[in-house]
């Protein structure tokens, strides 16, 4: 009887230290890694009063600790390998890295600036301020180069945060561009380039300029409160900017202007409380606008002097506008489309270019959608933790249950 009792006590623990076991490894796994965040209803990311933007301003108040960095191979005493602050090889496997760097440029010149290199380069939670009073001196400065990344730098209180010209396939991933005195980010006939989650904001004149350049993205930005225009888009081609938050630009949120500028996309964007939120000059042609959350834009919804040459709807699907109903309040709609075409204004009349496809209600703007794919790689390993910690539970209970039959 009591080596029967002994054995079912042990069989007990046994039971007891493997189901711990399964249940340690499940609350590590919510622990260790976030969640997937719910995807936000649409009102929580078109908001339209201030106070995100308030809040995600940092007190700059910055002090340098390094020296400036300037890199150009082609001079001597300027080579990768004359920086101590660099690490890594320069491969797309090993990129030159910069990190944790704060420069402050002194008034004068470029915190950092790289010229003529096609080695891939990372910066990485560097911060460049008060730099010089042109483009070619701004906090950040790429000059002929490709394969540079930055991520979670901080561009500020320079004339211009971020300058790149004559440079391919660049990257600006998750930074704060702001108060600049002319332009946030500037670049100047580059190509295929990405600007993706950066919070670009009060800056002097202009948040991103995209200028004679082609095939640049932007995306899931915030670009708000910059007195000239949001996002200008210049002498530039087969550019796609699309799922953006762009408000409360003292003028335009997006300008598309001069007569070089084809072929662009404006898409999937949330552009309210500008003065005007699309703006359209001087014979740019074959650029679509469509998808868009156009409201609360104080002078005009949309501008467009060009006669003819652009879209304002995909064919299938066009933009919601926010004065729709006031322009034309005898319009019905069939829960997805109003029954009469949105006209663009032209300085203080109606000429005929048109949305044909007018949209009933907001759409689904997927700011988020980066994130989450992002978050999706990550969620998949608490999954295989979970799977691996039951597994080996099961087994071992198993193991138990046949010691036990055998005994």
């Amino acid at each position: 009887m009591i080596k029967n009792h002994l054995h079912w006590f042990n069989t007990t623990k046994k039971y007891h230290s493997v189901l711990f076991f399964g249940f340690f490894c499940i609350g590590l796994m919510y622990c260790s890694f976030p969640l997937v965040p719910a995807r936000p209803s649409l009102p929580s990311i078109s908001v339209l009063d201030n106070s995100l933007s308030e809040s995600l301003i940092l007190p700059l108040t910055l002090v340098g600790t390094h020296e400036k960095v300037y890199i150009d191979p082609l001079i001597e005493g300027q080579d990768w390998k004359d920086c101590p602050y660099v690490t890594g090889r320069g491969t797309r496997l090993s990129p030159y890295l910069f990190e944790n760097l704060i420069i402050d440029a002194g008034g004068e010149g470029c915190a950092f600036r790289i010229e003529n290199s096609d080695e891939h380069v990372v910066f990485r939670n560097c911060t460049g301020f008060n730099a010089g009073t042109r483009e070619s001196k701004s906090a950040f400065t790429l000059y002929r180069c490709s394969n540079v990344k930055f991520e979670n730098c901080i561009a500020a209180n320079s004339f211009v945060g971020m300058f790149s010209k004559e440079c391919d396939e660049i990257e600006v991933i998750e930074c704060l561009i702001t108060n600049n005195s002319e332009v946030g980010i500037y670049t100047f006939m580059d190509d295929y380039n990405r600007y993706v989650g950066n919070k670009i904001t009060y800056n002097g004149q202009i948040g991103l300029d995209l200028d004679v350049s082609k095939y640049a993205e932007a995306y899931y930005n915030i670009i708000e409160n910059n007195p000239q225009m949001g996002c200008s888009i210049m002498f530039s081609s087969y550019c796609d900017v699309y799922n953006n938050i762009i408000r409360f630009n003292l003028e335009t949120g997006v300008e598309l202007y001069a007569g070089q500028n084809y072929n662009n996309t404006v898409r999937n964007n949330i552009i309210v409380n500008n003065s005007i939120g699309v703006k359209v000059l001087r014979n740019t042609r074959n650029n679509m606008i469509y998808g868009n959350i156009i409201a609360n834009n104080s002078f005009y919804e949309a501008f467009d002097d060009t006669p003819g040459y652009n879209l304002w709807d995909d064919g299938t699907s066009g933009n919601y506008w926010g004065n729709y109903s006031q322009r034309y309040p005898d319009a019905t709609n069939d829960g997805e489309f109003w029954s009469i075409p949105y006209s663009i204004y032209k300085g203080g009349s109606l000429k005929t270019e048109m949305d044909y496809f007018p949209l009933a209600s907001m759409p689904e703007i997927d700011f988020v959608a980066h994130y989450l794919e992002k978050q999706s790689v990550v969620s998949f390993i608490p999954i295989l933790i979970v799977l691996v910690s039951m597994g080996t539970s099961l087994s071992l209970l198993n193991r138990i249950k046949k010691d036990s039959s055998r005994s």
